[in-house]
């Protein structure tokens, strides 16, 4: 069974915001923690968004081509499943155009 976190609307946003900081900052080893974190509360407390969110995180902390594009897969279907825009912006970055 999942683990249930505590959840309030924006706390895997928010793990993600402290996890693009710790990357623009050079600090790499805090970003995955943060990002496990917050796919963890997202998927337990069936936050999709977030869970997507936190799955195109996942695919820029990948170390190889493959693990980016499988996450960032998983999170485009769930942009698609829920309708959500952001699924343009990430199929810009899968197709490798810098954004």
């Amino acid at each position: 069974m999942a683990r249930r976190y505590d959840y309030s609307p924006g706390m895997g946003q928010a793990r993600l915001a402290l996890a693009t900081a710790h990357i623009e900052l050079g600090d790499h080893a805090q970003a995955p923690r943060l990002t496990r974190r917050a796919l963890g509360m997202a998927r337990a407390n069936r936050q999709r968004l977030d869970e997507a969110r936190a799955m195109v995180m996942a695919g820029r902390l990948a170390l190889d081509g493959e693990e980016a594009q499988a996450n960032w897969r998983q999170a485009m279907e769930i942009f698609e499943a829920v309708g959500s825009v952001e699924a343009n912006a990430l199929a810009v970055v899968m197709r490798g155009i810098p954004v």
